[in-house]
């Protein structure tokens, strides 16, 4: 997870961030790129009573964070979230408002995909990856591994880009 979309928070006042994502395969270095994130930034993690994975398809349990997040949003345990992914940005933004949380005031919400963040009341900033780069990058190096299977091994950086929203 890259660093800089939090590196905007603290100039905000946001000292208190979280990651909220599923349990997937990328969790662990999601959860890495986010502690040196904070290390970078000077920063603590959430206390351990601030949820972090949530169950995939599980709206009980998506119900249940939320409202821990409202808790620890009030108490002053948090002021910011990045998401990941961005289907749940909607109920992340819509379930904490209902409680009068004001999402961008009280909790600053970025999330990354960028597919349904721009659909949030407010919309909610997102990191958008470079799907089309992505697929033709994958298609390019297939036909040229085809063409010359002794090919030695290259590395490619496509960078995703920051949609900032309400």
């Amino acid at each position: 997870m890259p660093i800089w979309p939090c590196a905007i928070w603290p100039n905000k006042g946001r000292r208190r961030i979280a990651l909220l994502r599923f349990d997937t395969l990328t969790a662990p270095m999601l959860q890495v790129g986010y502690e040196q994130a904070l290390t970078a930034l000077g920063l603590q993690p959430c206390p351990p009573e601030v949820p972090c994975a949530l169950e995939e398809n599980d709206m009980a349990d998506l119900d249940r964070k939320c409202d821990q997040l409202v808790h620890a949003i009030k108490d002053g345990r948090l002021d910011a979230v990045l998401v990941h992914n961005d289907s749940i940005a909607l109920p992340l933004v819509s379930r904490p408002r209902a409680a009068g949380v004001q999402v961008p005031d009280d909790l600053a919400v970025v999330t990354y995909d960028d597919e349904l963040a721009a659909l949030a009341d407010p919309p909610v900033t997102g990191v958008a990856p470079p799907r089309k780069a992505v697929g033709a990058a994958a298609v390019e190096l297939l036909v040229r591994r085809l063409q010359d299977p002794g090919r030695p091994t290259h590395h490619l950086k496509l960078r995703p880009a920051l949609n900032v929203r309400g």
